[in-house]
């Protein structure tokens, strides 16, 4: 039975005023679709443009492609009562009088941002677009972009509008919750254009933070993501520092901040996902005109990215070290979504692709395969795995197994019964030592090696 919904409609909020009571929201993926809802949850009509037909149509049937609490239900709702309408294109004519832009903005094979599916939706914006409209951003952009992109784009037109930035700063798999908890940032292009927004997103959160300008609200979006990227990046660089010493870094950074609120270290772990991947990449490139290279984010980026390969390459060289290491191994991956807590079945950028080739490349595996319920077969065909629908079946005769992300169901696993479902000799390898107090498996020949714990990665086996 699903959770009640804890984030109903607001009954005690004002619907007396009919100014600005139609949205529009252009892109229903992670960002878009939960904010639509909640929206529309909040009294307002949203009329959701998704440009996918075959996903369009499952929202329309309240069939949400992404994961995320209460969406369903919420989803569910809001069709019933038609104020959550889908197309695949705005309406002409289209009632809103906001449109929230929230399709991606990845980076290309040169790690510069893509702004053609911004343009193309600025575009399709400019042709419906009526006097007094207001236009928000909520994607990442490249600094700068609203103004030198967006606005030549609308200002084409001839209309009086008004534009905002208002970027995202939800965690997939937790975007009901923080939608309704996190303090939304505002940056207009006016007074006028700034209290709009403001007063939409009050719908939903109790703390509206006005900015200055549009760029102030661009890079404070980027600041966040790579602030945490770079926390991860120190986190994993002394997790391989303490390696090499034969140390646990779990027991370093546990010690180091028992009592000691100036040191803050997350825990180590692969770092991926659609944000924090890319994001420092789009800074680069912001500055990339003015002569500018911002140093600590770019090598946050190496040392993250990094993690998979040298994860790769202990696991063969302690592979080496084992006698009569099957020559023709079966791998099992848990986990391929970018992250497992909160969980979500998002393998954008997610680290498990990086891993997978990288083994591939180190060895001749008889048979890869994936665990992870919560992303969907096409999406572990992509990442060369063949998708297990338990984790016994995952781990059953397995010679090398990678935990690969943080799910709860994958860290509460005993890892002796891992072990025994698995071929002697083996490897488990932990990028996330979920299992960092645990015990040697209990099977002989099976070892269990954690990123971060030179302890148990040392020695003979």
């Amino acid at each position: 039975m699903p959770t009640a919904n804890p984030y109903p409609s607001p009954q005690s909020k004002s619907v007396a005023s009919q100014a600005d009571r139609h949205v529009c929201i252009l892109g229903l993926g992670y960002v878009g679709l939960p904010l639509g809802a909640a929206l529309a949850q909040s009294g307002l009509t949203v009329y959701g443009v998704e440009i996918m037909a075959s996903r369009a149509a499952d929202i329309a049937d309240g069939k949400p492609h992404i994961v995320e609490p209460h969406l369903p239900e919420m989803l569910k709702n809001v069709l019933e009562k038609k104020q959550f309408i889908v197309s695949t294109k705005i309406p002409a004519p289209c009632p809103a009088t906001i449109f929230i832009v929230t399709v991606g903005t990845p980076i290309n094979e040169d790690q510069r941002c893509r702004l053609d599916m911004i343009k193309d939706v600025m575009h399709e914006i400019a042709e419906v677009l009526k006097d007094g409209d207001l236009v928000i951003l909520r994607s990442t952009l490249k600094l700068g972009s609203t103004r030198s992109i967006c606005i030549p784009i609308l200002d084409r037109t001839g209309k009086d509008y008004d534009i905002a930035f208002c970027p995202e700063r939800i965690i997939e798999g937790n975007a009901i919750k923080e939608l309704h908890e996190l303090p939304q940032i505002i940056g207009g292009s006016s007074v006028r254009a700034a209290a709009r927004a403001a007063k939409l997103f009050s719908r939903l959160t109790p703390k509206i933070v006005t900015v200055s300008s549009i760029e102030t609200a661009e890079i404070i979006k980027l600041i966040d993501n790579i602030t945490r990227d770079i926390h991860f990046a120190i986190s994993n660089e002394f997790g391989m520092l303490c390696e090499h010493l034969g140390l646990n870094s779990h027991e370093v950074f546990e010690a180091a901040q028992d009592g000691y609120k100036r040191t803050k270290i997350p825990k180590v772990g692969l770092v991926g996902g659609p944000c924090l991947s890319k994001d420092s990449y789009l800074l680069q490139d912001s500055f990339e005109d003015l002569a500018l290279a911002p140093q600590i984010p770019k090598v946050a980026r190496v040392i993250n990215e990094g993690l998979p390969l040298h994860g790769a390459n202990t696991i063969h060289k302690f592979a080496q070290k084992l006698p009569s290491f099957s020559n023709r191994p079966v791998l099992a991956v848990l986990g391929a979504a970018f992250k497992g807590q909160p969980e979500t079945g998002d393998i954008r950028s997610s680290m498990t692709g990086p891993v997978v080739e990288h083994l591939r490349r180190l060895f001749n595996f008889s048979e890869t395969r994936g665990f992870d319920p919560m992303v969907t077969l096409q999406d572990m065909e992509s990442l060369r795995l063949n998708k297990m629908e338990s984790l016994e079946e995952a781990l059953q005769n397995a010679d090398i197994v990678v935990i690969a992300n943080n799910l709860t169901e994958i860290a509460q696993f005993p890892l002796d019964q891992m072990s025994r479902l698995m071929r002697a000799p083996g490897i488990i390898y932990d990028f996330w030592p979920q299992h960092r107090s645990a015990p040697e498996p209990t099977v002989p020949g099976v070892h269990y090696l954690a990123f971060g714990n030179g302890a148990n990665q040392s020695g003979t086996p």
